[in-house]
């Protein structure tokens, strides 16, 4: 009776203390950002490329950074930052210093001219309410003919987990591909990125598959749109 007693007691301590959590996050101003990742930092952590953005926040399990970089390749005659290379990472502070707890990278390819962070749908936040922060990182490429036939990834961070979807913009065929844990994330985090590719389809950033809505319904992994 008395480990019956203590187990509840200590479930309910446990409860108490993840609805008493606040989840805190925050887009680092520049000066902040160049305090805490210095140069010395940056060449620790083997951070190579210029830092586009960086989201600091503090969940249940601790502090965060989660650190957008691109590198700086050439100037369009547009005036443009043409960018052939990216990295994110995600770094713990642990004991006065930052520990790597995951990273992405990709690179721009064939006629590809430039590949870059889409922060507009990029965002840290706690989606599913167990006062984790649950990343999700979005990034896109410019084709021949601009969006319209360039590349977008939408990368989800779940419980140690990474996944993806890959989405190829087509003048005459597009293509939409999901890793195979899409659909163990939570239902919540689905639906975000969901209203994610709703808002890329509105802002006129990605063409995904006629009728990718039914599609993700019946669990399908791969959709594909041909003309």
């Amino acid at each position: 009776m008395k480990l019956i007693t203590l187990l509840l007691t200590t479930i309910l301590s446990i409860c108490a203390s993840a609805q008493n959590h606040k989840v805190t996050t925050e887009i680092l101003s520049k000066e902040t950002v160049k305090v805490i990742f210095n140069d010395s930092v940056c060449r620790q952590h083997k951070i190579s490329y210029p830092i586009r953005r960086v989201y600091a926040y503090t969940d249940l399990s601790g502090h965060y950074y989660t650190v957008l970089t691109e590198s700086i390749d050439s100037i369009s005659p547009r005036h443009d930052t043409v960018k052939y290379n990216i990295k994110a990472f995600n770094f713990k502070t642990e004991n006065g210093d930052l520990s790597e707890k995951w990273s992405l990278s990709d690179s721009r390819t064939g006629g590809e001219s430039s590949i870059w962070f889409w922060t507009r749908y990029s965002e840290c936040r706690d989606l599913d309410g167990d006062t984790l922060v649950d990343p999700i990182i979005a990034y896109g490429t410019l084709g021949p003919n601009g969006y319209a036939d360039g590349r977008t990834t939408i990368v989800a961070f779940y419980n140690g987990m990474k996944v993806a979807l890959h989405h190829q913009n087509g003048l005459h065929s597009r293509s939409t591909s999901l890793e195979k844990d899409f659909y163990s994330l939570p239902v919540s985090i689905q639906a975000r990125i969901r209203e994610t590719m709703n808002m890329m389809t509105k802002n006129h950033h990605a063409v995904f598959p006629y009728g990718w809505q039914k599609d993700m319904e019946v669990k399908k992994f791969i959709f594909e749109e041909h003309k």
